[in-house]
């Protein structure tokens, strides 16, 4: 498979083909899906990404199957393209990186090395063939320009209110952890809270948690103090919104979450810190 530096968009669109025939195949086997962990948890992805419901606990292979959901149009390699195109060639690496470190610091350790034992081989074995297999360097004029034209430098002028649910494949809960941290290392980490809702799939807020989110940040604006952001103290707001207005806004399902951090190695991380991109 070819992950980055694509000749053309018909040559990355048939790449994007190949990831979503191969995260398949893997789904077939108990090795295959050892390995979808193993990739997983490089990503922080969420144990939950579809469904009414999350998997039961401790049923590891209910858990492993929710990682094949979107994980091909997660990693769109047609999109990837089009940001080469833009910032003049590939803008990430993975020169440098401990995958067996990575591993483990990753949420989903544990689940990973319980699906490699009932595959019946060791998980240190796909480590070390990592470890030997070729890296990816990127183009540093095109690393400057995905930082100077897409990469969030955390310098908000004004509050942000982000209400997000726990179960999306595509934005996980990682990335908002990251962008949590990029805000604060700019100083501005009173301009910024955060909600959850327990929900599954891509940006499945309702539009009760929505408005809720809303009203909190018109508040703000209005008083210049940020309101109680808790999940009860969400579920109240909500509740309120809902008892004036004959709409079907849908449910409020606020709860308490802490993120994972997104993973980086600490070479990666020195030099974003150098660069004040946290």
């Amino acid at each position: 498979l070819v992950v980055a530096g694509f000749r053309n968009q018909a040559k990355a669109a048939a790449e994007g083909q190949k990831i979503q025939e191969a995260v398949k195949a893997l789904q077939a086997t108990p090795l295959g899906r050892a390995r979808l962990a193993l990739a997983a948890a490089f990503e922080q992805l969420p144990l939950w990404a579809d469904g009414d419901e999350p998997p039961a606990a401790g049923d590891d292979v209910a858990q492993a199957a929710q990682f094949a959901t979107g994980f091909a149009a997660g990693h769109p390699a047609v999109v990837r393209f089009n940001i080469e195109q833009t910032v003049g060639g590939v803008f990430s690496w993975n020169t440098g990186v401990d995958y067996a470190e990575l591993l483990s610091r990753s949420s989903l350790r544990v689940l990973v090395k319980a699906l490699y034992e009932k595959a019946g081989i060791s998980v240190d074995a796909d480590l070390q063939t990592l470890a030997r297999a070729p890296r990816i360097s990127a183009v540093p004029t095109a690393v400057a320009m995905a930082e100077k034209t897409m990469s969030y430098s955390g310098k908000i002028r004004g509050p942000v209110m982000v209400v997000d649910n726990i179960g999306d494949p595509f934005d996980v809960e990682a990335f908002d952890s990251a962008y949590a941290q990029t805000v604060a290392g700019a100083g501005n980490a009173a301009l910024m809270r955060m909600s959850w809702v327990r929900s599954s799939r891509h940006s499945t807020q309702s539009a009760l948690e929505r408005i809720a989110g809303f009203t909190v940040l018109v508040e703000r604006l209005d008083s210049g103090r940020w309101p109680d952001t808790s999940a009860t103290a969400m579920t109240a707001r909500a509740a309120k919104i809902r008892a004036v207005t004959a709409l079907d806004l849908g449910p409020a399902r606020f709860i308490p979450s802490q993120p994972p951090d997104i993973l980086r190695s600490e070479e990666h991380t020195s030099e974003l810190q150098s660069r004040q991109y946290l």
